[in-house]
């Protein structure tokens, strides 16, 4: 009797230390940037109506062809332009600067609302992998990340449209 009673005490004594170990380490596990080449990003921001406040879309065509689409309610300029590579290496550059690759999967607000806004952006690599988050009446702690991505990619349809 007294073999099994420390044979469990041994296992649950094992077990916690197994969970001990595999908590802090998942602490320690630092999401990694991503390492590929950018090859299209895509940002959402809407409300409860039909079509989105704003809507963005880069997305790399051929290796010398990169397309931007911008569309929606809030934007004055809505268009679909060519607009050269280095465009989409800065909002690769501004993903990484602001750490978006570390965004939660999903962001919502401590309570319920029924009404209101939902925003989500994609980001794709040559090495198949991506990175995505989204939310509903809820953002990231520092979503300065995505709007500086918007704001950037606003002055290149102004810049780039022919």
């Amino acid at each position: 009797m007294k073999t099994i009673g420390f044979i469990v005490v041994a296992l649950l004594t094992l077990a916690i230390i197994a969970g001990l170990v595999s908590c802090s380490s998942s602490k320690n596990n630092k999401i990694m940037p991503p390492t590929g080449q950018l090859k299209s990003y895509s940002y959402s921001h809407s409300g409860t109506m039909a079509q989105p406040f704003r809507s963005y879309e880069l997305q790399e065509l051929a290796p010398d062809t990169v397309q931007l689409a911008v569309s929606g309610l809030s934007v004055e300029l809505a268009d679909t332009i060519i607009v050269p590579h280095e465009v989409l290496d800065e909002v690769a550059r501004i993903i990484i600067k602001s750490k978006m690759y570390e965004y939660k999967d999903n962001y919502r607000p401590a309570f319920e609302v029924l009404d209101g806004e939902g925003w989500s952006f994609f980001a794709t690599y040559d090495d198949d992998k991506y990175i995505s988050s989204g939310g509903s009446n809820a953002w990231p702690p520092d979503a300065s990340g995505l709007f500086t991505i918007t704001n950037y990619l606003d002055s290149c349809l102004v810049k780039y449209r022919k």
